[in-house]
């Protein structure tokens, strides 16, 4: 829904794209799309973080409007897990996600406009 929201107009938007595309190529980033056709999903409840070590416990980090909290209770670690997971089955994987973006990419907008 993000990518065809038109914010900051045309020349912004195709930035905004070139930018993931410029990304998706790093070995550590893995850019997944969630299509709209699947409608209303458990992903969007709340942007949140979930951080994973090799040494330490995983943490989840949730951004409201005025705070950040930090989860580290092992229930609410599975929660989160298990939204991680339902958002891998709905989303397209690396590569349709990447022929998307760059589909994006390719359209010649007029100045202000967005896909």
């Amino acid at each position: 829904l993000a990518l065809g929201l038109p914010v900051g107009g045309g020349d912004a938007h195709q930035e905004h794209v070139h930018h993931l595309l410029r990304m998706a190529v790093r070995p550590n980033v893995v850019i997944r799309i969630v299509p709209t056709t699947i409608g209303a999903h458990v992903g969007m409840d709340r942007p949140f973080t979930r951080l994973t070590f090799e040494k330490y416990e995983p943490v989840v980090c949730v951004e409201c409007e005025t705070s950040t909290a930090f989860i580290e209770d092992e229930t609410s670690i599975e929660a989160y897990g298990e939204v991680v997971r339902a958002l891998g089955e709905s989303s397209l994987d690396a590569v349709e996600s990447k022929a998307l973006i760059a589909s994006l990419g390719e359209a010649q907008l007029p100045l202000g406009e967005a896909v």
